[in-house]
C-alpha cells in the first residue's frame, strides 16, 4: 500500500474551499503574551521611580549651589548653623573675634537703611547742642574764677590756684566752652568761614594757655602735677 509523504491540505471550514481563518490561534497567542509585557513595562516603571527618588535624596554634590529654600533642614546643613551657634555661644574668646566690628557694620547698615533724620538736621542739633553746652561751660567759668580773673596770661599779683568746680575736669575750661560755642555756630549757620575762624581761635588759645601755664608753673611748683591729671581744654577730650 503505497504512502504519500505530500504536506496535507490546510484545514478547510465546511461547505467552502477557503481556509480556515486562524484568529483563535493568533487570538491565543496575543492573550498569552499580553501579561508578560504587562509585566516587564511594570518593571520598568519601578526600576525609573527608583532611580528618580535616589537622585532627590542623594546628598548635594560639592558644585552644587544653593540648596532647597523650602526645606528648613537643608539650609541648615548646607550653611553649618548647628556649628556656627556652637561658635558664637562660645564665650571664652568673646572680644577677640572682631565682636566690635560686626556690631559697628550692623549699625551702620541700620543708620543707612533707617536714617533717623537728613544730615543737616544732625549737624543742626550737634552745633545747637555745642552752643548751649560750650555758653553754660564758659559762663560757670566765668564766674568760678573770681578774683582770679584776668585777660592776661600772666597771673594777678594776687592769685588762687583753683582747682575745683569746672576746673576739676579741665584746666581752661573757660577757653574750652569758648571754643564749644563758637564751633556750635559754626554748624548752626553751616558757615565754613565760622568754623575755619574757630580753628584759628582754637590755635590762638593754645598758645596763649602755653603761656599761662609756664607762669602758673613758676609760681605753683605742685602745678605740673594738676596737669597731668585733667585735660586742657574740654574734659576727657581736648
Amino acid at each position: 500500500m503505497a504512502v504519500s509523504l505530500t504536506r496535507a491540505p490546510a484545514a478547510t471550514c465546511l461547505h467552502t474551499r477557503r481556509p480556515a481563518p486562524c484568529a483563535p490561534i493568533l487570538g491565543g497567542r496575543s492573550a498569552r503574551a499580553s501579561p508578560r509585557r504587562a509585566l516587564i513595562a511594570r518593571a520598568a516603571g519601578t526600576e525609573e521611580q527608583s532611580a528618580s527618588t535616589a537622585a532627590s535624596s542623594a546628598p548635594p554634590a560639592a558644585g552644587q549651589v544653593a540648596p532647597d529654600l523650602a526645606d528648613l533642614s537643608q539650609l541648615t546643613e548646607f550653611f553649618g548653623a548647628e556649628e556656627l551657634a556652637k561658635e558664637l555661644n562660645d564665650g571664652s574668646e568673646f572680644g577677640t573675634r572682631g565682636e566690635a566690628l560686626v556690631a559697628g557694620q550692623i549699625a551702620l547698615i541700620a543708620l543707612v537703611a533707617f536714617a533717623p533724620s537728613p544730615i543737616q538736621s544732625l549737624l543742626d542739633a550737634t552745633g545747637g547742642v555745642c552752643l548751649i553746652a560750650g555758653s553754660s561751660a564758659a559762663a560757670y567759668s566765668f564766674f568760678g574764677l573770681g578774683k582770679s580773673l584776668s585777660p592776661l596770661p600772666v597771673p594777678r599779683k594776687v592769685h588762687t590756684l583753683i582747682t575745683d568746680g569746672a576746673f576739676a575736669y579741665a584746666r581752661h575750661p573757660l577757653y574750652g566752652g569758648l571754643l564749644m560755642s563758637c564751633c556750635g555756630l559754626s554748624l548752626v549757620t553751616h558757615s565754613v568761614t565760622r568754623f575755619a575762624l574757630t580753628v584759628a581761635l582754637w590755635y590762638l588759645l593754645d598758645k596763649k594757655s602755653d603761656f599761662e601755664e609756664t607762669e602758673l608753673t613758676k609760681r605753683y611748683p605742685d602745678y605740673p602735677d594738676y596737669a597731668a591729671s585733667v585735660k586742657k581744654f574740654i574734659p576727657w577730650v581736648l
